[in-house]
């Protein structure tokens, strides 16, 4: 039985600076991305050949930005769905607020790319402590109830399409 090339979109997302490009950087054996203890240190998120079989099956593993401010960032995303929101995201906030456009980032790579998401947390808090997590599920992306850029159930929306990487992967070494 030969299998039809299979291509999986492994997003690792979650607040900025929990060490997302230092699991990255352990599970593809590479160094890869800058590491460096302050937030928002990668800008963009950045695709890596995790695994390739003799077959053509690919796990492709993404490592995004971070997240910083969630409750701006969620009434952002509201508004992408119109040309003012678009301005603000793209052109505003790309200029005046490069790191709140980053985080953006990492919730476009979700939405367009990702099959699988492994969200981090920082083992040293205590859940009840971050006060990034619990505001965080609430609205996810990928909630069964809510979608980021409407208002209607996601169970209502048509199946999104998946765009190709902005950002080819790189060969396994």
């Amino acid at each position: 039985m030969t299998l039809q090339p299979t291509t999986i979109q492994l997003s690792l997302v979650s607040h900025t600076n929990t060490g997302k490009t230092t699991l990255a950087r352990s599970l593809i054996g590479r160094d890869v991305g800058e590491i460096r203890d302050e937030a928002h240190v990668t800008a963009l998120a950045e695709c890596h050949r995790m695994i390739e079989s003799a077959d053509g099956q690919v796990l492709n593993l993404w490592d995004t930005p971070g997240f910083g401010d969630s409750a701006r960032l969620i009434k952002r995303l509201r508004l992408q769905g119109n040309p003012v929101g678009w301005l603000l995201s793209e052109v505003w906030d790309r200029w005046r607020d490069r790191p709140f456009w980053s985080s953006q980032q990492a919730i476009r790579n979700v939405r367009e790319q990702a099959d699988v998401v492994l969200y981090l947390v920082n083992a040293s808090e205590k859940p009840g402590e971050a006060g990034y997590v619990a505001p965080r599920w609430k609205s996810w992306p990928g909630s069964a109830n809510r979608c980021w850029s409407c208002s209607t159930s996601s169970a209502n929306r048509a199946p999104a399409t998946r765009t190709p990487p902005t950002r080819p992967c790189g060969a396994a070494t």
